[in-house]
């Protein structure tokens, strides 16, 4: 396993497969729940060099960090926009909760800002998860790039689901 782990994610890498970062992400695993601990034991049963030790603690560690960021450079193979996307998303309800808020809180256009913080103080804390349907309906749902399945099929082609 310490020796199938280095040479699949050399190739993995190479050929930038998450399939085969995925594979070497399950050696990693294997060597970390397995082959250190069992090492680990008997080095300590032995009575070896503390080095020695010191060394298995080590490679447990960077194989941990490796499969941390393993995981994450085969995520981005797998979808290489998650990252924008999930900015704009952040973005897009940030924006919107603020109007939102700004909205029932009476605030207007040309106020300055002591009204307004006037107007948003005294308007109580913001209402939490009060969408309604009808809001998230006229939401674009395609704006990242993501069809929803509904739009994929024809209404008689969903009983074939």
């Amino acid at each position: 396993m310490t020796v199938l782990g280095p040479i699949f994610g050399i190739i993995a890498c190479i050929v930038a497969s998450p399939r085969l970062l995925k594979f070497q992400a399950s050696v990693n695993a294997t060597a970390v729940i397995l082959n250190y601990p069992l090492t680990l034991v008997w080095l300590i049963v032995t009575n070896d060099q503390p080095i020695y030790i010191a060394l298995i603690t080590l490679l447990w560690f960077n194989k941990i960090c490796i499969s941390y960021f393993g995981a994450k450079v085969r995520q981005h193979l797998i979808n290489p926009g998650f990252c924008k996307n999930a900015s704009k998303i952040e973005e897009r309800f940030n924006t919107y909760s603020q109007v939102i808020m700004e909205h029932k809180a009476g605030v207007k256009v040309g106020m300055t800002p002591a009204e307004r913080a006037a107007s948003l103080v005294s308007s109580g804390p913001p209402p939490v998860g009060t969408d309604s349907d009808e809001e998230l309906m006229n939401e674009d749902d395609t704006s990242y790039g993501i069809i929803p399945k509904e739009r994929l099929f024809k209404n008689d082609d969903k009983s074939q689901l």
